[in-house]
């Protein structure tokens, strides 16, 4: 417990290994809202590496990850659209990240601001 106290990333890491291995994450999208989450880069050939493949490797069937850096404003109204979009159940994941996408477009032309986000994985 001390150790944990006098690292925070260690504790930060523990808690996402707790969540990855203890919870069942096979039926809902994780949603990677920080910069560059779903950036990867390519080890030993065909190997490829990346933060969304400790998910992927720990059963989740998709992730919405972002490939450059974001702003906390307009990744946070992109995540709620996306769950008030998908969460309605007539949408895939595809389809309400493109729906949020397409709102936050409205707000702002920027392509950094609503272009950011991929879905990697399964779309339904």
């Amino acid at each position: 417990m001390l150790e944990q106290a006098k690292n925070p990333l260690k504790s930060w890491v523990l808690r996402l290994f707790t969540l990855i291995f203890t919870h069942s994450i096979r039926r809902r999208p994780i949603f990677l809202n920080t910069c560059y989450s779903g950036k990867f880069n390519v080890r030993l050939g065909s190997e490829v590496g990346g933060f969304w493949q400790a998910f992927l490797s720990a059963g989740a069937t998709s992730i919405i990850a972002t490939l450059n850096k974001v702003d906390p404003y307009y990744a946070q109204a992109l995540a709620l659209k996306f769950y008030d979009v998908w969460l309605k159940g007539d949408k895939t994941k595809a389809e309400a990240l493109r729906q949020a996408q397409l709102y936050i477009r409205g707000q702002n032309k920027d392509t950094q601001h609503w272009a950011s986000h991929i879905l990697i994985g399964y779309h339904r």
